[in-house]
């Protein structure tokens, strides 16, 4: 289990450096200077980041599709609410 609250809470930094206008509305404002790049490239390698947390998600023993579901929630934003401190 800490092994996914570790890859939670990363995820959700990584998350937040990516999309800084969403992290901007949520109180954050590391990245106000910035706006999420949208480019072929970005776009594709935040894919490729996501398809990879979620196959290490996937792989892990215990209870199946429980993690999966909360961090797949999660990168559109539906789940997590609040400070992105209170996600680990």
């Amino acid at each position: 289990m800490e092994r996914l609250r570790s890859l939670a809470r990363d995820y959700f930094a990584w998350r937040n450096e990516q999309y800084p206008v969403f992290s901007s509305d949520q109180g954050l404002h590391k990245w106000d200077a910035r706006l999420t790049d949208y480019s072929i490239a970005a776009v594709a390698s935040r894919r490729e980041h996501v398809n990879r947390l979620l196959k290490e998600v996937r792989a892990m023993p215990g209870t199946p599709g429980t993690g999966t579901i909360a961090l797949t929630g999660c990168s559109s934003g539906r789940i997590w609410s609040g400070s992105p401190s209170s996600a680990g």
